[in-house]
This record gives structure tokens, sequence and C-alpha cells, in this order.
């Protein structure tokens, strides 16, 4: 009980705090908190230090976190649908199958934060940064992606239907088996993408890029001339083992020096190229 009248006193001192401009009370210092399976449905938390808090399975619905430092923070299996996250602070954050249906993550730092298994329809994530993120399996219909930064995030077998990913950077993100088909994909850059067995029909690709990317060919001139940008195409495309799932299958394709289109030399004792899936990903 004790623990419990100490939350209550937290979250009304803070509650004091935004209401008077930051005049009275106390923001919320909540870092480390242990707090699974919380129940606080549109509590307000705006600003507040939730750095590597505990929130598994937590119940969350419409609460406002903008701007929260949530940096390693647990939010796997957590309820946010509705939630108010823009600006917030969630590098490195566990939202493995987190519900954030209809979530404001606008501008959010999602950098390295494992999003596997999450639902994020029609989440709003323009402008957000997710380089290295997880977002395997994730459901994201209709969400909004505009301008986001989704560096090397690896989205296999993810549900991407009608979302809007224009202007959007997935350099070097990993797409196999993904479905982006009615996507909005304007403008937005995919070179050096894998995209084996990615389901890119009736994508809009103007002006996209897709320079170095791994794709199948027949797929890649169907995209250009729907508009999309590929580019000079190498007589044989590469990838750097590092960069490849443990659970794929490899294929060893040489041992030479290899230039790309755009001036870079890859050079490897072994150089593997990952075999498409063959198999029906869901």
């Amino acid at each position: 009980m004790a623990v419990v009248m100490n939350l209550k006193q937290i979250l009304s001192a803070h509650q004091t705090w935004l209401d008077s401009g930051m005049q009275s009370g106390n923001p919320a210092h909540l870092e480390k908190a242990n707090l699974p399976g919380a129940r606080l449905e549109r509590v307000r938390l705006q600003g507040a230090n939730l750095r590597q808090i505990n929130f598994e399975g937590a119940h969350l619905p419409g609460a406002d976190l903008k701007g929260c430092d949530l940096r390693e923070a647990c939010l796997s299996r957590a309820l946010l649908w509705g939630a108010n996250l823009l600006e917030a602070q969630l590098s490195g954050a566990n939202l493995r199958g987190a519900i954030l249906v209809g979530t404001l993550l606008g501008k959010a730092n999602l950098e390295r934060a494992d999003l596997t298994d999450a639902d994020l329809a029609e989440a709003d994530l323009a402008e957000a940064n997710l380089a290295g993120a997880l977002l395997l399996r994730a459901h994201l219909p209709s969400a909004r992606l505009r301008a986001a930064v989704l560096k090397g995030v690896n989205l296999r077998a993810s549900f991407l239907v009608e979302a809007d990913l224009s202007d959007a950077d997935l350099q070097g993100a990993i797409l196999d088996g993904a479905n982006l088909s009615e996507a909005i994909l304007d403008g937005a850059n995919f070179r050096g993408a894998r995209l084996w067995g990615t389901d890119l029909r009736g994508a809009r690709v103007e002006g996209t890029r897709f320079e170095d990317a791994l794709i199948d060919e027949a797929i890649l001139e169907e995209l250009e001339q729907r508009g999309a940008r590929v580019g000079a195409r190498p007589e044989t495309v590469l990838v750097a083992s590092q960069q490849e799932s443990e659970s794929e299958e490899l294929e060893p394709v040489g041992s030479e020096v290899k230039r790309t289109p755009s001036g870079k030399v890859l050079t490897f004792a072994e150089i593997r190229k990952p075999v498409p899936p063959t198999r029906k990903l869901g």
C-alpha cells in the first residue's frame, strides 16, 4: 500500500507541476521504477523521467507521455493505443508485442528500439528516428512514417499495406517478405536496402530511390517504369556477411573484388549472397 500511495503522490505532484506551468509541484522521476501491469489510463506524465522503467504489460491507453525520457524502458506487451508519445526518447526501449494503434510518435527517438510483433496500425511516426530498430513482423497498416529515419531497420515480414513512407530514409533496411502493397513510397530512399520477396504491388514509387538495392530485377524494371530511380545495376550484387541474419540460408558467390556503380569497392575473403525466400510469409 505504501508503494501505491507513493506513486499516487508522485503523479499528483507532477499534475500540479504541469497545471502550474512548472511553477509548483514536482516533475515525476520514476527512473528504474518497477511497475509491470500498472493501470494508468490517460495518465499525464508529459516530460517525466521514466528511463529504464518497467512498464511490461502496463495499461496506458490515452496516456500523455509527450517528451518523456523512456530510454531503455521495458514496454513489452504494454497497451498504448491512442497515447501521446510525441518527441519521446525511446532509444533502446523494449516494445515487443506492444499495442500502439493510433499512437502519436511523431519526432520520437526510437533508435535501436525493439518493436518486434508490435501493432502500430494507423500510428503517426512522421519524422521519427528508428535507425537500427527491430520491426520484425510489425503490424503497420496505414501508419504514417513520412520523412522518418529508418536506416538499417529490420522490417522482415512486416505488414505495411497503405502505409505512408514518403520521403522516408530506408537506406540499408531489411524488408525481406514485407508487404508494402498500396504503400506511398514517393521520394523514399531504399539505397542498399534488401527487398527479397517484398510485395510492392500498387505502391507509389515516384522518385523513389532503389540504387544498389537487393531486389528481383524483374520487379525493379517494373518500378523504374512507374517512376522509381534505380541507377545502373551491377553484374553481381553483394552483401557483407555481418549484415546478414544468422537464420538465413546463404549462397557463396565468390571471393573477388567487386565495385558498385556508385564506386564503392567490396572486398571479402568470402562474399555471400542471401537466397531469396521461397516460403510464403504472412
